[in-house]
This record gives structure tokens, C-alpha cells and sequence, in this order.
């Protein structure tokens, strides 16, 4: 009985999330810095259409692999050079969304930035939030979320409803650790 409860309970928290995370509108507003957390292309193009309408002072591409940077950052610095040399600022730390968040708090505390622009996947933005708040404190985080195209619907895709299914567990560990530390 308490595994039924259990999957019940949790087989509705997946349909919150999915609900949330489709549902979620994101209005741009003006911050003091921007930060995507790297993946799929569009979340920099993102970014860098949000610093070029002047909503943050400077960008911070958080997660860029040394060892082999994707086409479409190298295509981007091209396009645009003198936005890349003023105001770009690019990472090399973080491998997960834990990475992202104290890449982003040394980023914002070094820049004095009371304010940032969250860039990410629809998906990926409630875990991005819970992992950075827990990370840079009171500094306030303003969600724009990135929006990829999928083939079908989330319950007729394999690959999307996995994706979903595993971030939302993610969520749920990354909710249930901040949680445990404010109480400790």
C-alpha cells in the first residue's frame, strides 16, 4: 500500500511538473547580468539577443567545454566580435547544473550584480532555479526560458517524455536538498 501511495503521489508531482513547466509564460525584464546554462544552440542565441536589447550589462555562458567549444558559440563570436569582447564573458568550469550555479554566483559577486537573467530549457529552469538560489543568496533571479522544437507530444515521444521523467526526478532531489539545508 505505502509503494501505491508512493507512485500515486509521485506519478502526480510528474503531472504538476509537465503542467508547470508547459504552462509557464516568462516575461523579459531588465537585469543586471544574464546567464545561460549551456545545451541546446538556441539558449545562447537567447542570450545573446537579450544583451544585445540591452536587458543585462554582460553575459555569462556558463558550462563551455575547453575542449571543444560548439559551432554555433564559434559562429557567434564571429558575427559578433566587439559584443563578444566587451560583455561576454564565457565558462569553463561547470560540468552540471550544480556548476552552473556557483560559476554563476563567483560571476555575479565579482560584477556586484544584485540581478540576473536565468537563461535555460522550460524543462530544466524550476531545477536551474532551486540549484542557483540555493548558490548566490539574495541576489534575484529573473527566468527567460528557452523553448526547443520536439517531434510529437510529450506522451507520444519516447525521448521527450525520458527527458522530462528525469529532470523531474532531478528536480525533486535538488528541491529536497535545499529544503534539508534550510532546516540544518
Amino acid at each position: 500500500m505505502v509503494l501505491i501511495a508512493c507512485g500515486i503521489i509521485a506519478a502526480f508531482g510528474f503531472l504538476q511538473f509537465v503542467d508547470y513547466v508547459d504552462g509557464q509564460s516568462y516575461a523579459r525584464q531588465k537585469a543586471d547580468g544574464i546567464v545561460v546554462l549551456t545545451g541546446e544552440p538556441s539558449r545562447v542565441r537567447m542570450g545573446v539577443e537579450l544583451l544585445e536589447q540591452k536587458l543585462g550589462q554582460r553575459l555569462l555562458i556558463s558550462g563551455v567545454s575547453r575542449e571543444s567549444q560548439p559551432n554555433y558559440l564559434l559562429t557567434l563570436r564571429e558575427n559578433k566580435p566587439s559584443l563578444f569582447a566587451c560583455c561576454v564573458d564565457l565558462g569553463f568550469e561547470a560540468t552540471t547544473t550544480v556548476g552552473n550555479a556557483d560559476e554563476a554566483t563567483i560571476w555575479a559577486k565579482q560584477h556586484k550584480f544584485r540581478s540576473i537573467i536565468v537563461v535555460t530549457a522550460h524543462y530544466h529552469m524550476p531545477r536551474a532555479l532551486v540549484e542557483l538560489q540555493r548558490e548566490i543568496g539574495d541576489v534575484k533571479l529573473v527566468p527567460v526560458a528557452s523553448y526547443a522544437k520536439y517531434n510529437g507530444t510529450l506522451w507520444s515521444n519516447p525521448a521527450l517524455f525520458k527527458r522530462y521523467a528525469v529532470e523531474y526526478l532531478k528536480f525533486c532531489v535538488a528541491w529536497g536538498r535545499a529544503r534539508l539545508e534550510q532546516i540544518l
